[in-house]
This record gives C-alpha cells, sequence and structure tokens, in this order.
C-alpha cells in the first residue's frame, strides 16, 4: 500500500510538471458543438448516493445515463440501482463464455433494461458516442439487440463509438504527427513461444483458444492460425511482419507509433479474487517451473495482464531483457501517439480490473494512454481458426 501511495504521488507530481499531461477544462457547449448531426454522446455514471451532511451512503449504489445532443442540451436518466444491473451483465456474460442457448436472451434481456429508458431521447440519432463507467465496461455494446428490433443487433441500425469521456470528441490534432501518414502498419503473429518443438496439446479440433488453457497446459502452445491471419494481414494491408522468432516484446516495444498495430497471439488477465486464484491461480505455477505470473495475485492489474511473444516458454533464459511478455503496465510506454487502430487478435484483451469513474485497468487502459486512438479487444476466449477468419474479413470490409 505504501507503494502504492507513493506512485499516485509522483504521478500527480508528473501531471503537474508535464505541459502534455495537463488538461484544460471541457465545457459543455465545447463538447456538444463537436457532436455531429444526427448523434448524441451517451456517458454513463455509477455512484453512490450520500448524505449531504455525513457524507455516508443512504441507499444502494445506482446507476445514471447522461444524454447530450449537438444543441447542449442535456437529459439525465435514472436508471435504477446497480446490483441488479450487474448481475444481468454478469450472467450475459457467463451464458457466453459457457455457449449456453439462453445467451441471446440474456442479451436481449439486458438491452432492454439499460436501453430501453433511452430510446425517447435518442430518436432520429443515427450515431451514439458512448462513455462507459463500472461494470458497463464489460459490455459488447455492439452486439447488443436493439430494444423493439430483436432479429439486429445495435451495430447494424446505429453507428457506435466508445469513448473515455466526453472530452474524446474535442479536436485531438495536436496528437498526431508530421510523419503519422507516411508510418507503415505493423503486423505481429505466431510468435515462437519454444524455440524447440512445442510439446502435444489437447486435440481442440482446430479450436485451440488464443488464451492459455490454465486447467492442463504447462506451456503456451503454437496457435496456427495465426501465422496464416499474420501473411494474409501483411499482405492486404502493406504492413512490415514479425512472426516467429521474430514476433518479440522488443519488436512492440521499438515500434514507432504504426498507423495499424496487429498482435495475433495468445493474451492473459489474471483476475484479483481469492475465489478466482484458488480454482485457476495454482495452474499458473508450473510455467517451466517458474512462478512468473501466479506471483502477480495482489499485484496491480497492470501487471495481471498482458501479451505473451516469442521465448515466452523460457523466460528466464532469454537474452536482452526480454522474457517474453508484454504485461498492460510495460505497455503504457508505448509509441503508439497518431497509431489508428490497435488490434489484439488475442483472449481476454479488454479485460481487466474495473475501477468506477477511472474504467478498466488493463491492456485497454494502456493502450489509450500510450496514445492509441482506437482499439479492438476481446472480451472472453477467441478460437484460433475462427479468429484467423474474422480478422481477415473484417480488414477486408
Amino acid at each position: 500500500r505504501q507503494l502504492a501511495a507513493a506512485r499516485n504521488d509522483l504521478e500527480a507530481q508528473l501531471y503537474r510538471l508535464l505541459p502534455d499531461l495537463q488538461l484544460s477544462p471541457a465545457e459543455l457547449h465545447d463538447v456538444a458543438a463537436a457532436l455531429p448531426s444526427l448523434s448524441a454522446l451517451i456517458e454513463f455514471q455509477r455512484y453512490t448516493p450520500c448524505s449531504p451532511i455525513t457524507l455516508d451512503p443512504v441507499t444502494t449504489p445506482r446507476y445514471l445515463a447522461f444524454i447530450l445532443m449537438p444543441g447542449a442540451s442535456l437529459d439525465v436518466i435514472d436508471l435504477g440501482p446497480a446490483p441488479p444491473l450487474e448481475k444481468a451483465i454478469e450472467e450475459a456474460l457467463s451464458a457466453t463464455v459457457e455457449c449456453f442457448a439462453d445467451a441471446v436472451e440474456a442479451w436481449r434481456e439486458l438491452s432492454e433494461r439499460l436501453l430501453s429508458p433511452l430510446l425517447s431521447q435518442l430518436g432520429g440519432c443515427t450515431s451514439w458516442f458512448l462513455s462507459l463507467d463500472g461494470e458497463l465496461h464489460r459490455i459488447p455494446f455492439h452486439c447488443l439487440p436493439l430494444p423493439g428490433h430483436p432479429n439486429h443487433v445495435l451495430a447494424e441500425l446505429i453507428q457506435l463509438r466508445l469513448l473515455t469521456s466526453g472530452r474524446d470528441l474535442l479536436d485531438r490534432s495536436g496528437n498526431r504527427r508530421a510523419s503519422d501518414a507516411v508510418r507503415p502498419a505493423l503486423v505481429v503473429a505466431d510468435p515462437a513461444f519454444d524455440h524447440s518443438p512445442a510439446p502435444s496439446s489437447p486435440d481442440s479440433g482446430g479450436q485451440l483458444p488464443r488464451s492459455r488453457d490454465m486447467g492442463s497446459l504447462k506451456v503456451w502452445p503454437p496457435l496456427p492460425g495465426t501465422a496464416r491471419e499474420g501473411k494474409e494481414l501483411a499482405e492486404l494491408l502493406g504492413a512490415d511482419l514479425r512472426a516467429g522468432a521474430a514476433a518479440t516484446t522488443i519488436a512492440v516495444q521499438q515500434a514507432q507509433h504504426p498507423l495499424v498495430l496487429h498482435i495475433a497471439t495468445h493474451g492473459f488477465f489474471l483476475p484479483d479474487q481469492g475465489e478466482a486464484h484458488d480454482r485457476v491461480g495454482q495452474s499458473w505455477l508450473p510455467l517451466q517451473g517458474h512462478d512468473l505470473l501466479a506471483n502477480f495475485r495482489g499485484e496491480d492489474p497492470l501487471l495481471r495482464s498482458g501479451l505473451v511473444f516469442a521465448g515466452a516458454n523460457h523466460p528466464v533464459a532469454n537474452l536482452d531483457d526480454d522474457d517474453g511478455y508484454l504485461t498492460a503496465q510495460e505497455g503504457v510506454q508505448l509509441d503508439l501517439q497518431g497509431t489508428e487502430l490497435v488490434t489484439l487478435s488475442a483472449c481476454d484483451t479488454g479485460r481487466g480490473d474495473v475501477h468506477t469513474g477511472e474504467g478498466i485497468y488493463g491492456l485497454q487502459r494502456a493502450l489509450i494512454v500510450a496514445g492509441a486512438r482506437s482499439l479492438l479487444l476481446s472480451l472472453w476466449q477467441v478460437p484460433d481458426e475462427a479468429t484467423c477468419e474474422f480478422m481477415v474479413r473484417f480488414y477486408t470490409l
């Protein structure tokens, strides 16, 4: 705790000393003026009502939605107590991860609960800018069915963009560099996790997930789909390709704000919860006899999430201070100012610890701090071959 407090104090000093980190006030009318026509900004907020005298909580936490229109009109909608909404989110996510038949119905019910109260104020808007809070960060909004249109997901009818806050709508051209237009894309794929033949792994029928099967695997297995994905996307994007032994942590760290950064590999997120640790935490221990990740329980969530690169099966033996891992903490230091899109084609890259009012602490936050303008991440495990097909179609369209 003392180290965390010291770090926070140092960060506060940096914000005061560095001009680039000093944010000017964002006025309501400025944000409204930045909204395109037929669009709306929807900022969600989780809060706990408190006594104005004692400041003690008086009821359970609740969610609000602030809807801002281009004409600077602002509506505030009470979405009700947080626990029932958050329970619905957890049930929908669990049903999806477990491939239950009622997963679609769970998302439909959640959409009705969350979006129906907003629709009367959003009539005619074809574009929504969403700023999330609390457990709402865990919702795949693009895939939600729109209330009243059960056969259509939200992204088919509404153009969506997720923001950290309404401030993101303001002119950010100052973050661009003159050389941005000539920077090539970079694709990092198919890392050689072990330069020797990889151990045999359970037959997955071509659907090996792009994160570790913590219950059975002792090393990171190869991902054949990422090899084809990397090659096809490099050709499609005219990108530099780093694959095999060249797909290293250092290759990503040395990249200088590519226009597009696409990484296809294993991803990991280790929850900091006692029950989760009891269930899966011990299975991280036998990583070549090295408890590299299990030791991070109780640590900063930016150390408990990350990506896996070449040499990760022998982290201690690697040279050049490259253990084969890029944690979210290291990702903060990447040079992504002006990078238009970062795609992490791996499992669990959108997960992290949710901090009310501050977003998700994990790879998502790290990449935004590093300067990335748009992100494509995953909220659960993704199968290797199917993800390859999806990514090729995504960039083709």
